[in-house]
């Protein structure tokens, strides 16, 4: 297997071991689950959609599995799970669903948190928009009842929003053993000296992605008119698309919404 897929223009896309499944050019539909999906957008410009390549359900189940059995081997007692509300609320799921499938007893939290400043962790400010609380909405302030508390969520990107909560939010629970794990990580070139409760608190990651816009499996792009591109599950998993067809797609929808529907209503939701 070559160890990278070659544009028309000479450049080297991405390697197939980290997505297995690689736009190879042409327009036709990339078929996933018996659901065929387009590969281009036709309004503002033919461009292919899976540039970054595709990380199929499959996949993500095998990440899933992975890192509950990870869990697992780790802590003997009940775990915490906290999902960073909205995009990991499947995948932390199917997490769950892993550690039921291994006898291990898991509780699901929630927290929702918004981050303000330019990236860096000096100038960020973070407010917290849902207290850590437990399925049935109660708060939790004291987590010591668990072997560990695990922050999960299905992108790790500058890693800021997880500096925080590990370094500053999480800690104030009391959590008997604290760490991370992410479905993904884009290779963004993470400054490591900016994140050092993350960089200590990080036990296994799913796949590494391209620093490319990632939609899908919750994970969702925000178009004009309250359109979202690919919010919720469909079969395929995730897709990871092209940086500059976010601008084409935002731009086609505000002008010509029916056009880009038609091509690729499977994709597109409302809130």
């Amino acid at each position: 297997m070559a160890d990278h897929v070659v544009s028309e223009r000479g450049e080297v896309i991405r390697d197939p071991e980290v997505f297995p499944l690689l736009f190879r050019g042409g327009a036709e539909p990339f078929v996933a689950g018996g659901v065929a999906y387009p590969r281009s957008v036709a309004a503002g410009g033919i461009q292919p959609l899976f540039l970054g390549g595709v990380a199929t359900d499959g996949e993500i189940a095998r990440i899933a599995a992975g890192i509950a059995a990870h869990l697992a081997r780790r802590h003997a007692g009940p775990v915490l799970l906290v999902q960073v509300l909205e995009g990991a609320i499947p995948f932390a799921a199917q997490v769950l669903e892993a550690l039921a499938r291994l006898g291990r007893t898991a509780d699901l939290a929630s927290v929702k948190v918004r981050s303000y400043g330019d990236g860096t962790r000096q100038s960020a400010a973070h407010q917290i928009l849902s207290p850590l609380s437990d399925r049935q909405g109660r708060r939790i302030d004291d987590a010591r009842a668990y072997a560990a508390v695990v922050l999960l969520d299905d992108l790790v990107d500058t890693g800021q929003t997880a500096e925080w909560l590990l370094a500053h939010y999480l800690p104030a629970v009391r959590p008997r053993s604290l760490e991370a794990c992410f479905m993904l990580e884009k290779r963004t070139g993470r400054r490591i000296p900016e994140t050092p409760a993350l960089d200590e608190h990080n036990r296994r990651n799913g796949m590494m992605v391209p620093d490319v816009w990632v939609v899908g499996h919750g994970l969702d792009l925000a178009l004009p008119g309250g359109l979202h591109l690919f919010r919720g599950e469909l079969p395929g998993g995730i897709y990871a698309f092209n940086d500059a067809l976010e601008g084409t797609l935002s731009g086609a929808t505000h002008h010509d919404p029916a056009a880009v529907a038609a091509e690729l209503g499977v994709y597109l939701g409302t809130r």
